[in-house]
């Protein structure tokens, strides 16, 4: 996991007598900085060490530091070992992202086999790519990774973005959760979310609409909107507990760590992440546990919330 990674690169923006540089790049430290340097000017200061900077080229991270939208460099790669970092301001770009995903899991596993797993992960991580257009406005960004060696292969999911943080949306729903961290440990608690239901009484917004053409009195909703089950950190940690994998989630000044084994770390932090980040890594060996026929109770619980 490079959490660390990601908040001494925070810290070296902010310290002048430091400096500011890119190490190496995985999809959680190119997802960060891409989504505060869209908000803040001094990260476009960040520079890529010599040995990562072929990389950043190609998956759009020099654009995105510099303030562009990320395009990256052709590599038949891309699907097949990485997805290209992609800016989520768009229902297209939801529906591209989570397309992705499912790219590289058919690249590195059994398509038909698997096919139970790979459709759980994509609809997994298709909730946290609703939730960027739905809670901060787009300034967020989705990437991953698939890294493979003798042992085998193990996927590396990155989602940040720049709102205002758990904390706030949970209170509008719970005023009696007062941490970052208590507002993180409320979302991954089962039947608990802030997305609003539908009364079936909205309009829908066109989907190449940059503004609503509806008066303001309309409620309406987005292709993203009407899709958006809620809940979506309680079916990632869900999920990552019976495959033994691994999700770092940052809000505030609140961190909370669940490793292989299920172990619950929380922290509070000294540097501040103004919106969310979350890191995951899963061991795609793993996969056959929602495949073997049979699903526990809780993968069971998964897929049918999920409608699978």
């Amino acid at each position: 996991m490079h959490n660390q990674a990601v908040r001494a690169i925070l810290a070296r923006t902010k310290d002048p007598n430091r400096d500011a540089e890119i190490r190496f790049v995985s999809p959680i430290v190119s997802t960060a900085v891409a989504a505060a340097a869209v908000t803040d000017q001094s990260f476009r200061e960040l520079r890529c060490r010599e040995e990562c900077q072929g990389y950043a080229d190609m998956i759009g991270l020099t654009e995105a530091i510099n303030g562009d939208i990320p395009v990256g460099k052709p590599s038949e790669l891309h699907g097949q070992k990485f997805s290209r970092l992609t800016r989520l301001y768009h229902p297209t770009e939801v529906e591209g992202c989570n397309q992705i995903i499912s790219d590289l899991l058919h690249a590195n596993l059994d398509g038909e086999q698997n096919a139970g797993f790979i459709n759980a992960v994509v609809k997994v991580v298709g909730e946290l790519h609703d939730n960027v257009p739905s809670h901060s406005n787009g300034v967020g960004f989705s990437a991953a990774q698939v890294y493979c060696n003798t042992v085998g292969c193990r996927l590396e999911f990155a989602i940040t973005d720049c709102g205002c943080g758990m904390l706030h949306n949970v209170r509008k729903v719970d005023k009696a959760v007062q941490t970052d961290i208590d507002a993180i440990e409320w979302c991954l608690e089962r039947r608990h979310t802030t997305a609003k239901p539908l009364s079936g009484l909205e309009q829908k917004v066109p989907d190449d609409s940059i503004i609503s053409p509806f008066p303001a009195a309309v409620t309406t909703v987005t292709s993203y909107d009407q899709h958006h089950v809620g809940e979506g950190l309680w079916c990632l940690t869900t999920l990552i507990r019976e495959i033994e994998g691994s999700v770092w989630i940052w809000s505030g000044n609140g961190a909370l760590l669940i490793g292989p084994d299920g172990t619950r770390t929380a922290k509070t932090t000294d540097t501040k992440w103004c919106g969310l980040a979350i890191e995951m890594e899963l061991d795609l060996g793993k996969a056959q546990a929602f495949d073997d026929g049979e699903l526990s109770p809780s993968l069971q619980e998964i897929a049918e919330r999920l409608g699978l």
